[in-house]
């Protein structure tokens, strides 16, 4: 009898001792759990994949519906619905939430599993949703095909689909091999220049992620080669100095088709500029903004659109194409 009570004493001790370990170390231990370390240096725990998904950024919103379907995203950019800004409007407008200029109240009001946040857009909010309790990831804003791919390895991990992720940036380097052979086969001297007019005036230097695509591209960045960074304005003074063979016009009516146009013409019709290049010899594009500015994992089709508008025809693409891995 005695040693019966001693074993059923030690069977006590046993089921205590396992029962005793805290929540944390047990979903640590969970075969669904998992962690990532974003750029700030946090690392953030999840006991599953997060179903209910927020992003704070178009270019995230990409990444996210390329390797889940649209109903684990609980709210998009707005900008993922306007065709002159997206190549994913089809799948984006399955999403009935709309996030615009959002408050840390309406974040909340989603109830999401994990929000992913970029370091260029609404950061601030990052700190005020810690405090109230959700998961915050924060990824660099690429500025180059490497952060890119970066970005779509945080991303696709954060949220579970490490796998999905993988096949993604396999996709996009076969893509633009596919790319880079095509442009290989144009000689040196037929590479031409352009200066992008954006309506951000300092953007497209060096350090910008149009400077990376234009040399994927086998395109010369005119304001790069000038010497410019990404973030010093690009004057006409300087345009002149550069005389493109190309210029690449705005597409986005950002305070209407009116203002777009004339801001155009402030360029086009201005007689100081008459002695360009581009401007004396019509060469007067509009890359689509849905891919030039394009940082998901479609950076490489903001790489073909800038030959395409340069070298013609042999680089074409629709205006809905887009990596996915979502079937894989």
């Amino acid at each position: 009898m005695q040693s019966l009570l001693v074993v059923v004493v030690s069977l006590l001790f046993l089921t205590a001792s396992c029962g005793g370990k805290n929540a944390e170390e047990q979903s640590a231990n969970s075969p669904t759990s998992y962690s990532v370390t974003d750029i700030t240096g946090r690392t953030i725990q999840f006991d599953a994949p997060p179903q209910r998904i927020v992003t704070l950024s178009a270019t995230l919103d990409q990444i996210v519906l390329s390797v889940v379907p649209p109903e684990r995203l609980v709210a998009v950019h707005s900008s993922m619905k306007e065709p002159v800004n997206s190549n994913m409007v089809d799948l984006a407008s399955q999403i009935p939430e709309t996030i615009h200029q959002p408050s840390v109240e309406y974040i909340v009001s989603l109830h999401p599993d994990v929000v992913l946040v970029a370091d260029w857009e609404y950061l601030e909010l990052a700190d005020p949703l810690r405090d109230a309790g959700l998961k915050v990831v924060i990824g660099r804003g690429p500025h180059d095909l490497a952060e890119v791919k970066d970005l779509v390895a945080l991303a696709t991990e954060t949220i579970g689909e490490k796998r999905r992720g993988e096949i993604l940036l396999e996709k996009m380097d076969e893509k633009l091999a596919e790319i880079q052979a095509k442009v290989d086969a144009i000689p040196q001297e037929e590479r031409k220049s352009v200066v992008f007019l954006s309506l951000m005036p300092a953007y497209g230097g060096k350090g910008s992620s149009f400077d990376d695509a234009c040399h994927y591209a086998g395109v010369i960045n005119g304001v790069s080669a000038y010497g410019l960074r990404n973030g010093q304005k690009v004057t006409k003074e300087v345009i002149l100095s550069i005389n493109p063979d190309i210029l690449f016009l705005p597409d986005y009516p950002w305070k209407g088709q009116a203002w777009l146009d004339e801001f155009i013409r402030s360029y086009t019709e201005d007689p100081a500029l008459q002695t360009l290049k581009a401007i004396r010899n019509h060469s007067l594009v509009k890359p689509r903004s849905s891919f030039i500015y394009n940082c998901s994992q479609d950076f490489v089709y903001g790489v073909q659109e800038i030959a395409y508008r340069v070298y013609g025809d042999a680089f074409y693409l629709p205006d809905d194409a887009h990596i996915s891995a979502v079937d894989e």
